[in-house]
């Protein structure tokens, strides 16, 4: 499971238009507030592909076994 973290709330918004074009499965959530970005929307899947993030700026995270959220390198 990987949580996309985004700068703005709009580059999210456009995010999601692009999975749902590409028929991807994801979830919208609120950012953890663990989580130091400025977007209160985050995009939750399990899809490995990325690419639908296309240039948006953004922090990729992934939960470990102790339920902490690890920012891992795009």
């Amino acid at each position: 499971m990987r949580l996309v973290a985004f700068k703005s709330t709009q580059q999210g918004l456009l995010a999601e238009r692009r999975l749902k074009e590409k028929n991807r499965e994801y979830k919208i959530i609120p950012t953890p507030r663990e989580l130091d970005t400025s977007c209160s929307v985050s995009i939750l899947t399990e899809d490995g592909d990325m690419s639908w993030i296309g240039s948006a700026e953004t922090r990729i995270y992934v939960k470990d076994e102790a339920g902490k959220w690890t920012e891992i390198k795009k």
